[in-house]
């Protein structure tokens, strides 16, 4: 099996649902874009389900973490209370999407928590969750968006707000670093772990739409056409064309979604509109394909392609670190419009303290 397999595969399963794939030619992307965005997607969920499983303990031991955070009693606790945070935020993530959309996610992490109650044993992760749950830690960015923080200049002021993104930025870093070595495992993994960031959180998408609201005096009203590029869509009903009801769907196509940047500000509310039903075929096509057909047919698929070929796709198809911003932040402007952005288009999710 080949990517290329693949892709007519998934070319044909599409003509078979909406014969007028050349629809997206109105829109920025392509019939071929498309196909990108599923093989990356196929490819991240198969290095999800498919990775070998270990406890936090384990996964420390192998990066010689032992010293830094499981030296002593305290440190110990610091990585179970961090653990606790993490399934709690995606435990809300869960609970909201199986009520607006009807989808019950399945999350391996979770397969052994009826087990003991050290959450560092008990909770099973693969590399890439390990990597992720570190930066979660390293890289207090990501929780202070993840509460709703980031918006308040009293919880995280413009000097702790640039901080907290050169932080961020050198996290990438040395994510990029690994992404870029000669392992292909290494390469898969790397950019899964990008790819999801950037799915979860928004980062890079928010600062090109901060950085472009300058040029148009920071209308903050345009500010929620960005939904379309990043929000989830509970249900897209089915219709004379598209006979399918698709649930819980999100627009991923990371690699060309910034180019609607300028066309938030610049567009007519009846030129957007139109757009913004081509990006939502986008959408369609691609959740489609993942909702109806991986996990019996294009997951075995991509499972069967050896590892070398999938970092070549990525390397010559979807290379995400080319989007990786430097963060400047000229004006207390540009901070705002992203605090703006940020407090328009993220959800206020209850903390872990309101749960208890």
């Amino acid at each position: 099996m080949t990517i290329q397999m693949i892709r007519e595969v998934a070319h044909k399963v599409l003509l078979g649902v909406y014969p007028a794939l050349d629809m997206l030619e109105y829109g920025k992307y392509s019939v071929e874009d498309v196909l990108d965005q599923i093989v990356m997607e196929l490819i991240a969920i198969d290095s999800q389900l498919g990775s070998e499983r270990f406890s936090a303990s384990h996964h420390r031991r192998e990066n010689d973490l032992l010293e830094e955070y499981y030296s002593d009693d305290a440190s110990a606790h610091k990585v179970s209370r961090l653990l606790k945070k993490v399934e709690h935020y995606k435990s809300v993530n869960r609970n909201e999407l199986l009520q607006s959309a009807g989808i019950e996610k399945y999350d391996p992490a979770r397969n052994s928590m009826d087990g003991p109650s050290n959450w560092q044993n008990s909770y099973q992760l693969s590399e890439t969750d390990f990597h992720e749950l570190m930066m979660q830690s390293s890289c207090k960015l990501l929780f202070k968006i993840t509460e709703h923080k980031l918006s308040s200049k009293t919880s995280v002021p413009n000097p702790l707000f640039i901080e907290l993104f050169s932080e961020y930025e050198g996290e990438v870093g040395q994510l990029f670093e690994r992404a870029c070595g000669n392992e292909p495992t290494n390469v898969i993994n790397a950019t899964v772990e990008y790819f999801n960031l950037q799915r979860q959180y928004n980062i890079e998408l928010f600062y090109a739409i901060a950085s472009e609201a300058e040029k148009w005096k920071y209308p903050k009203d345009r500010y929620k056409r960005a939904a379309a590029l990043c929000a989830l869509v509970p249900m897209i009903p089915r219709s004379d064309d598209f006979p399918y009801e698709i649930r819980g769907a999100q627009l991923r196509m990371l690699m060309k979604r910034n180019e609607y940047v300028s066309d938030i500000f610049s567009l007519s509310e009846e030129d957007w509109a139109f757009q913004k039903d081509i990006i939502g075929l986008a959408c369609r096509l691609t959740t489609f394909i993942i909702h109806y057909a991986a996990e019996k047919h294009f997951l075995p698929m991509v499972r069967d392609v050896q590892p070398e070929e999938k970092a070549e796709f990525i390397k010559e198809r979807y290379w995400l670190w080319d989007h990786r911003p430097h963060f400047q932040w000229e004006s207390r402007k540009k901070i705002q419009a992203m605090r703006d952005l940020f407090d328009t288009l993220t959800v206020n999710l209850p903390s872990p303290q309101e749960n208890s």
